[in-house]
C-alpha cells in the first residue's frame, strides 16, 4: 500500500512530466514563425520565451535559498491524550515575492513511518515572515517528529518549482497515562498470599520473639541457655526470631502481538505499557515487591523492580514497539520460567494480546502448581463480532481453571473496573 509522501512523489513526478512536454510543444509552436519570418520579428516570441524560462528558473533557485524556518514555544514532552502547542514560523529573507508556495506540515508515526501530513499553500512579500499555530493531540505512546517537513517554492507560472526540506524537526516524547487503581483482579487468597505476613523462625538476624523446645537438628547457636538452665537436665529451649516474608509478583509484558492494522497495533502498545505501569503504581502504594520482565528490541530479557521512581523514561526505553505479527512464544516461555521465581511462586501477572490456546494452557498449569495467575487480555475494541467471540471463548476456558482474567481495550479500564 503506498504510503501519502509516496503518492506525492508519484504525483510531483506527473506533473513535472507534463510540464516538460507542454513547454516542449510552446517553444516549438513560437519557433514557428521564425522559421517562416527570418527577421528580429520572427525571433521575438522564441527569445522572450527563452527568457521567461530563465528568469523564472532563476526565481525559483533565489527563493529556494532565501526561505528559513523556526520552530517557536514547542512543547518536548507530553502525556498520552493530551494536545501540544506547536508555533512555526516562515521567513522570506529575499526582496523578491514568494507568490507560490506550498508548506508541508509533517507529524511521523511511532513506527517511524509517515503519521499525518497537511498542506499549506501560501504567499510571503520580499523580507516578510509568516506565523502557523497548530494543536497537535498525540493519541500514542512514543517519539514523534514534528514541524515543517519542507516547502516547494514555484514560479509564477507554474514551470519551475524547487524543494527547501527542514532537517531540523522538532521531537516530542509522549509518555504514558498512569492510572490509580484501587485494587487488582485477582481472587481472594492472592490478596492474602501477597500481604506481608510474619513466620517464626528458627535463623537469628530479626527481632527476637519468643522460645519453644529444643528438637533434634536446630542449630546449637540458637539454644537459649539462660532458660535452659533453669529446665531438666537434658532439656533445652530454642529461640525463635521473626521474619518477614512477601511473596509479591512478577508482572510479564508481552510486546507480540497478531496481525492488526497499524492503528489497532499502537493502541495494543498503549495498554500494555500503561497497564505495566499502572500495576507498578499499585505495587509500589500497596507494599508489594513486584518484578516486571519483558524481551527489549533485541529480544534480551529485562527486568525491572518496582518502584519505578526516578527510572519510568529509562524503563520505557528499553520497551520494545509491538512485534507483529507475534507468536506470544517469548512470554510464554517467560511464564514457565518464572513461576520458580522469586516473585513468581505466588502472583503471576500477564499483560497481552496474543491469547493462545497454549497460553491458557500455561495459566492453567500455573494455577495447579499453587501459584495466582491473572491475565489481562488486551483486545481492540475494534475488532469484528465474530473474532471477538472466538477471543471469549478461549478466554472462558480460564473460568474452570480458577484464573483471573480481565478484557481491556485501553488502560483507563484496568483503572475503572478496580473501583
Amino acid at each position: 500500500m503506498a504510503t501519502a509522501q509516496n503518492l506525492r512523489r508519484q504525483s510531483a513526478r506527473r506533473h513535472r512530466v507534463i510540464t516538460v512536454v507542454a513547454c516542449i510543444l510552446l517553444g516549438a509552436l513560437l519557433a514557428v514563425p521564425a522559421v517562416f519570418v527570418n527577421d528580429a520579428i520572427g525571433y521575438a516570441p522564441i527569445i522572450a520565451y527563452l527568457v521567461v524560462l530563465l528568469l523564472s528558473f532563476a526565481y525559483v533557485r533565489i527563493l529556494r535559498r532565501s526561505l528559513a524556518f523556526e520552530e517557536l514555544g514547542v512543547g518536548t514532552e507530553c502525556t498520552r491524550g493530551e494536545t501540544v502547542g506547536l508555533k512555526l514560523l516562515l521567513k522570506n529573507t529575499s526582496i523578491l515575492p514568494a507568490i507560490r508556495v506550498q508548506a508541508l506540515f509533517y507529524m511521523s508515526d511511532i513506527f517511524g513511518g509517515e503519521g499525518a501530513t497537511d498542506i499549506h499553500n501560501i504567499t510571503l512579500g520580499p523580507r516578510r515572515e509568516r506565523t502557523f499555530e497548530f494543536g497537535i493531540r498525540f493519541d500514542h505512546i512514543g517519539s514523534y517528529e514534528v514541524g515543517i517537513r519542507e516547502v516547494r517554492v514555484c514560479d509564477v507560472f507554474g514551470i519551475f518549482s524547487a524543494v527547501h526540506e527542514n532537517d531540523r524537526l522538532t521531537e516530542v516524547n509522549v509518555q504514558p497515562r498512569v492510572f490509580d487503581i484501587d485494587d487488582l483482579p485477582i481472587t481472594k487468597d492472592a490478596a492474602v498470599e501477597a500481604k506481608k505476613s510474619f513466620t517464626s523462625v528458627i535463623n537469628d538476624g530479626m527481632d527476637y520473639s519468643g522460645v519453644r523446645e529444643y528438637r533434634w537438628g536446630d542449630p546449637i547457636k540458637t539454644i537459649h541457655w539462660k532458660l535452659s538452665s533453669r529446665l531438666t537436665a537434658g532439656e533445652y529451649l530454642t529461640r525463635l526470631y521473626e521474619t518477614n516474608a512477601n511473596p509479591g509478583m512478577t508482572v510479564i509484558s508481552d510486546f507480540d502481538a497478531p496481525e492488526y492494522t497499524a492503528e489497532e497495533l499502537m493502541g495494543i502498545y498503549d495498554a500494555v505499557v500503561e497497564c505495566s505501569f499502572s500495576i507498578e503504581r499499585f505495587a509500589a502504594a500497596n507494599g508489594f515487591d513486584a518484578e516486571f520482565v519483558f524481551e527489549d528490541k533485541a529480544k534480551r530479557r529485562r527486568r525491572f523492580m518496582a518502584p519505578f521512581a526516578g527510572r519510568h523514561q529509562e524503563v520505557l526505553d528499553r520497551m520494545p514497539q509491538i512485534f507483529s505479527p507475534g507468536t506470544g512464544k517469548d512470554a510464554l516461555a517467560i511464564i514457565r520460567e518464572e513461576q520458580n521465581s522469586q516473585f513468581g511462586q505466588s502472583n503471576l501477572i500477564v499483560i497481552t494480546s496474543v491469547l493462545s490456546q497454549e497460553l491458557m494452557e500455561a495459566l492453567a498449569a500455573a494455577r495447579v502448581g499453587k501459584r495466582v495467575p491473572v491475565l489481562f487480555a488486551i483486545v481492540p475494541a475494534t475488532i469484528d463480532d465474530d473474532k471477538r467471540k472466538q477471543i471469549m471463548a478461549r478466554l472462558h476456558r480460564l473460568n474452570a481453571s480458577g484464573v483471573s482474567y480481565s478484557v481491556l481495550s485501553d488502560a483507563a479500564e484496568l483503572a475503572e473496573a478496580s473501583r
